[in-house]
């Protein structure tokens, strides 16, 4: 969750009253915010025009978490619009784009070869003309940008944010891919012209920059915005120049958004372009800019920002329902407009709502009644006692994993618990093999994090392995859940519930595993016939020849297997001493 701080002065001055600490809780509070703390801070001193004075000063200032999926909540000016309309001080805001039909304002993408650009391949745009700026503005501004980076850019993998004083640059603009050693420029708060593995070199010891080099790092070619003059705006997503840095004194501004995942640079680029929009001569009008993406994006052409609204439709019946209030339809319009939202009646008897495009938070229905109940109050809605009595249970799956813990403990069993996520050589157990029903992360940080299990052998063999200087025998057993890939499942893959036992020491053999599972069908009820829950022999690579078995269940579905494991699988986890062992599903034991 972000956490932003604002100057309490200049919050209280734009609310038009001196709250208290507990007062700006509470009103933070029935918002659906919460004032983390309020601490004192040094500061730049601003003076009756908001532009620094070359001293600091100690000033109170607010630590307000914002939900992570209100963007729009980042910055003074957002926070400051969305309270305001929920004190009834101010009406919704209308943000509006306008197409200039300037040719200048256009970005358009050029690759040398197709697939060029694939480094970072989409790019959005918007101006915002005749700005009226202060340091404490671009202050906020540079803060909005490094909030949203930190959360909805994903620490810039998923968009990087360039802003630009337009009146250093000229029209139309490109977004190419250059090898590094040809991109040179002088960078943001640099004097000194470099080539961009000088950057790099420099940057790699820069506490704020560092962590964004390995985003580009690797690749041939690094993506760069130039204008029809050829200076290099920025190089995303890194850093920008130095020539078309934001000032007080800047008049025009020039917004790109650059990364992999185009629908979160358009929610960037109009969040942004609209929060600041309010320092426009025309109040909260931007300019449109024109991206064409030629053979990169089917030839697209798209214009950007994008303010239309979005339109959920609801009605007073299944919001009382929801909430457990009886509101009309009058109530509900004020509760509402109070959250920023138009609302139209239906001839049909229900709402048309119309969320204002920067509530990107807003995707349905559930939503749209959550601000009819921040607006209306949650304090205020009375607490009832449920009309139906129920009385929870345990599910059938969870008593016996319990039981089984203490059939297992009975024994002189330790329970381990292992991690969930190994690397796929371990989850395999055999050398070179890898399993077919494996979950794989995308991007894993370590070796050890590459894959989810499949199996729980793999992590007791891997704590035996750590644990070989601990007296023999060695006994441990594991219930937990493996997941394996399904495609018939919503997410495609699904958890199944296991138990799985290992006995490590020189006598370790094929009956030893067989009577702890005797054992567990002993505890379970379950007795075995040819033709019900059966053993049979196997041939299963994990274990030796000739000393294992499956257990089946009544329709011949395999709910196990038992016996001494393979000395293949014991090299792979550095275990000398032989070791048997079991791992059976306890759904089928149902």
């Amino acid at each position: 969750m972000p956490t932003i701080s604002l100057r309490k002065e200049y919050l209280d001055g734009a609310l038009g009253k001196v709250y208290e600490n507990d007062e700006m809780s509470d009103l933070l509070d029935r918002f659906g915010l919460e004032l983390d703390e309020m601490v004192i801070e040094a500061v730049d001193e601003l003076d009756e025009n908001l532009m620094k004075t070359g001293k600091t000063i100690d000033v109170d200032i607010y630590k307000i978490d914002i939900p992570a999926n209100r963007y729009d909540l980042l910055c003074h000016e957002g926070l400051v619009t969305a309270l305001k309309m929920f004190l009834e001080q101010s009406d919704r805001v209308n943000y509006k784009v306008i197409d200039t039909k300037n040719d200048k304002y256009k970005i358009t993408v050029k690759e040398d070869f197709k697939g060029q650009s694939k480094v970072r391949p989409f790019v959005v745009g918007a101006v915002l003309k005749n700005v009226t700026l202060n340091d404490f503005i671009v202050k906020n501004l540079i803060d909005l940008q490094e909030k949203l980076h930190q959360n909805l850019c994903r620490r810039r993998t998923l968009v990087a944010i360039g802003t630009h004083d337009m009146d250093t640059l000229v029209g139309p603009f490109t977004y190419e891919f250059k090898k590094p050693e040809d991109i040179k420029f002088i960078p943001l708060n640099d004097t000194e012209c470099m080539t961009a593995p000088e950057m790099f070199a420099k940057f790699s010891i820069d506490s704020h920059l560092k962590e964004y080099l390995p985003i580009l790092e690797g690749e041939e070619y690094y993506p760069v915005i130039y204008d029809s003059n050829r200076i290099i705006c920025s190089l995303p997503p890194i850093i920008n120049g130095d020539h078309s840095k934001i000032t007080a004194k800047t008049k025009n501004i020039f917004i790109e958004c650059t990364g992999t995942d185009l629908e979160k640079c358009q929610t960037t680029v109009k969040t942004i372009a609209a929060l600041f929009s309010e320092y426009c001569e025309q109040k909260n009008v931007t300019e449109m800019v024109y991206i064409d993406y030629n053979e990169t994006l089917d030839k697209k052409i798209l214009k950007t920002p994008d303010y239309t609204d979005l339109i959920v439709e609801t009605s007073s019946k299944v919001i009382n329902k929801r909430l457990g209030v009886n509101l009309n339809d009058d109530d509900i319009i004020k509760m509402l407009s109070k959250m920023g939202h138009t609302v139209t009646k239906n001839n049909g008897g229900g709402l048309k709502v119309s969320a204002v495009a920067t509530r990107t938070d807003v995707l349905a229905e559930c939503d749209i009644i959550e601000d009819v109940g921040i607006g209306y109050g949650y304090d205020n809605i009375i607490k009832t006692n449920p009309k139906d009595l129920t009385y929870g249970l345990p599910l059938n799956i969870n008593s016996i994993t319990e039981r089984l813990r203490i059939v297992m403990t009975n024994m002189g069993y330790t329970e381990a618990l292992t991690f969930a996520l190994m690397s796929k050589e371990d989850v395999s157990l055999i050398p070179g093999i890898i399993d077919k029903d494996m979950v794989v992360v995308s991007n894993p940080k370590t070796k050890d994090c590459q894959a989810v299990r499949t199996n729980l052998l793999c992590g007791l063999l891997k704590t035996l392995s750590y644990n070989k200087i601990v007296p023999m025998p060695i006994k441990l057993f594991e219930i937990q859940d493996v997941v394996v890939k399904d495609e018939n499942a919503e997410t495609g893959a699904r958890n199944i519930r296991r138990i799985a036992g290992v006995y490590c020491n020189t006598t370790a053999g094929f009956e030893v595993a067989r009577g702890i599972v005797d054992q567990i069908l002993i505890s379970l009820n379950i007795t075995t016939s040819p033709n019900g829950f059966r053993f049979i022999p196997n041939d299963n690579e994990v274990f030796f020849p000739d000393r294992c078995c499956q257990l089946l269940a009544p329709n011949g579905s395999v709910i196990g297997n038992i016996g001494c494991l393979h000395p293949l699988v014991l090299k792979q986890f550095s275990l000398g001493v032989p070791v048997c062992g079991f791992e059976l599903t306890l759904e089928a034991l149902l």
